[in-house]
């Protein structure tokens, strides 16, 4: 039951086995998934996107952090009367010419 510790499932990197009963075996993955999205997020530069400034991990616990915008929560954005969301908007636009 051992042979997956230290082993790299798809993303997930078995550190150790936790338990295991009759539906199966519980392992303790590394959270290799949150630190390549974490750092794909990092790389993305857009002034829509909050900057992420680090990827730190603290007793175990792993945590981003991240550029603070001050504005509305998007749950206030949505619920206004007149939104119409950014994905609809391009389906209303007509294309713009190449000649300008």
């Amino acid at each position: 039951m051992g042979q997956w510790i230290g082993k790299t499932i798809l993303h997930y990197k078995i550190l150790d086995k936790l338990g295991d009963g009759s539906m199966g075996v519980v392992y303790k993955e590394e959270r290799a998934r949150f630190k390549i999205e974490a750092q794909a997020a990092a790389a993305l530069n857009h002034p829509n996107i909050a900057t992420i400034y680090a990827i730190e991990e603290v007793d175990d616990e792993m945590f981003i952090v991240m550029e603070y915008i001050e504005g509305k929560e998007l749950k206030e954005i949505v619920g206004a009367q007149n939104f119409v969301p950014p994905c609809r908007r391009f389906w209303i636009m007509p294309p713009k010419s190449p000649k300008g």
